[in-house]
Formats: C-alpha cells, structure tokens, sequence
C-alpha cells in the first residue's frame, strides 16, 4: 500500500506537460522536469510566494505556471537508518 504526503502545492505548465524545479545552488534559475517528485512544493502557507515565483517564471520565458495542488506519493528510503 502506497503512502502519500499531505497535500502540496507545486507549479505546473500545462503547455510542456512541466514542473518547474527549485534551482540548486550552483544555479541561477529554475529548471522544469516531468517528475512530480522532483518539483518545487510550497506550503499553504506559501502561496502568495508560489504565485509570485510562477511569474518570474513567466518573465523570464521558462514557462506559464499555474499554482497546483498534489498528493506526492510518498518514497521510502532505500537504506534507512
């Protein structure tokens, strides 16, 4: 039985069929990926600043996101502890 997560809200672009993804900090700016797991997620609490980033993004020709809210399914770790 699959576990998942409490509810998350991530960016997705409908167009690219895309997540934008947090940059690491060796980048600049963020990526997109096709991966739910991967994806930038936000808080409830945060969604003033998902929109915001969702327009930078816009701005900056990455894509047109939209604020999307999720179950990511949960992963267990590999090796634990």
């Amino acid at each position: 039985m699959k576990k998942s997560s409490p509810l998350k809200n991530v960016l997705w672009d409908a167009r690219q069929a895309k997540y934008l993804k947090k940059p690491n900090s060796d980048q600049s700016f963020p990526t997109v990926t096709d991966q739910i797991q991967e994806a930038w997620t936000f808080r409830g609490r945060e969604i003033q600043k998902a929109w915001r980033i969702a327009y930078k993004a816009a701005w900056l020709g990455i894509g047109q996101f939209f604020v999307y809210g999720v179950k990511i399914p949960y992963q267990e770790e590999k090796n634990p502890k």
